[in-house]
């Protein structure tokens, strides 16, 4: 079970982990964390009932994701999605145009990552699994992902047709 109780003053943590760090920086974003941790499993104790607290075996406070934490949650979903076409004979490339648009709009200090699995959702496997129905890729096919400029850049699907 997860929560979000805390969120918000993991926040500036998470701004913090987000930031160019020095080597200095880690002893300060510890020390938050630790501070961050203690007021969390305050607000913790506040908003459920002892008779609930008393049946978790344990509470975890997790630190906030940095950048390079999100990007490395990035590459798994993404990776999760390429062996599933790489079972239908189907290729996936992504840009790193695109990746950068999917990092800025997957990832928000407050939900952390989990909005990322909704955009990739949303964004390429609806779209993959329509062109899928419509029969629109073949064996051997790879399917590519760019940002298209308009007036909000959002995502566009290509496919390079396999050499017959």
């Amino acid at each position: 079970m997860t929560s979000n109780i805390g969120a918000e003053k993991l926040q500036k943590e998470a701004g913090f982990g987000f930031s160019a760090l020095k080597s200095s920086d880690f002893d300060n974003l510890d020390e938050l964390h630790e501070a961050n941790k203690t007021k969390v499993l305050d607000d913790l104790k506040k908003m459920m009932r002892p008779e609930l607290l008393n049946r978790i075996d344990k509470t975890i406070v997790f630190r906030a994701l940095t950048r390079k934490n999100a990007l490395k949650i990035l590459d798994i979903q993404l990776e999760d999605l390429r062996s599933r076409l790489v079972k239908k004979g189907i290729g996936l490339e992504v840009s790193p145009k695109a990746k950068q648009y999917l990092m800025e709009q997957g990832y928000d200090a407050h939900n952390g990552a989990r909005p990322m699995r909704r955009l990739l959702q949303e964004t390429l496997e609806d779209a993959i699994a329509g062109g899928l129905l419509e029969d629109n890729y073949h064996t051997g096919d790879v399917v590519t992902v760019n940002t298209k400029k308009t007036k909000e850049r959002e995502i566009e699907l290509t496919y390079a047709a396999a050499l017959e």
